[in-house]
C-alpha cells in the first residue's frame, strides 16, 4: 500500500523485476488506519495467494529542535512509522509470514539534529522487530543511511555532508548482494 498516488508509477515499474509467479496488488491507503488495512488484507486473502511478506518503507520528516517541536510535527512523523508498523504487526499476527521487514534509519542509532521525532519513530520500529523476534515471529529492521540516488535525505544534503555520513549508492552495496 502507498498513501501517495505518485508512488504507483514507481511501484508498477517493480513488476518486471518480480518472479513470474508473483502476484502483486498495489493499493493506495494509510496503513496506520487499522480498519482500512484489515479491509485490504481481507480482499487480498479472497483474491490472491497467501500473503508471505510485509515490507514497510514509509517515512516522513518534520525537522525541528526538540524545544520547538510541537505535537503536529511529532504526529506527522510518528503516524507513518510507529502507528503503521503497529497496525501491520497486529493485522498480520495470524498470517504465516516469511518476512516482516521495516525500513528504519541510522537516525535511530546515531541521531540527527532536529530529528528527535524521526529517531524515536525509527527506534520504535527497531524495538518492534526485536520484540517480534523474541516471540518467534519473523522481523528485520534495516537501519538505512542516506541514499545518494534519491529519498528524503537529498533535501538535507548539506547537513548530512557536514555530519560526515557516507552516502549509500548501488555501487557501494553491490559487493554485498
Amino acid at each position: 500500500p502507498t498513501r501517495r498516488s505518485s508512488d504507483l508509477d514507481w511501484l508498477a515499474s517493480l513488476q518486471p523485476a518480480l518472479p513470474s509467479q508473483a502476484q502483486v496488488r498495489w493499493a493506495q491507503l494509510d496503513i496506520a488506519d487499522g480498519a482500512a488495512l484489515d479491509t485490504l488484507l481481507q480482499q487480498c486473502q479472497q483474491q490472491l495467494p497467501p500473503l508471505c511478506a510485509v515490507v514497510h518503507t514509509a517515512g516522513e520528516l518534520a525537522d525541528s529542535s526538540l524545544l520547538q517541536m510541537g505535537s503536529a510535527q511529532l504526529s506527522r512523523v510518528l503516524r507513518p512509522k510507529t502507528d503503521a508498523a503497529w497496525q501491520l504487526h497486529l493485522a498480520t499476527l495470524h498470517l504465516p509470514l516469511r518476512f516482516f521487514v521495516m525500513y528504519s534509519s541510522v537516525a535511530s542509532v546515531l541521531g540527527n539534529f532536529g530529528q528527535a521525532n524521526y529517531a524515536m519513530a525509527n527506534g520504535f520500529m527497531d524495538g518492534l522487530c526485536a520484540w517480534r523476534r523474541q516471540q518467534g515471529l519473523p522481523a528485520l529492521s534495516i537501519n538505512w543511511g542516506p541514499w545518494q540516488q534519491g529519498g528524503m535525505a537529498l533535501a538535507q544534503q548539506h547537513k548530512i555532508n557536514a555530519q560526515g555520513y557516507q552516502w549509500l549508492n548501488a555501487e557501494l552495496l553491490q559487493p554485498h548482494w
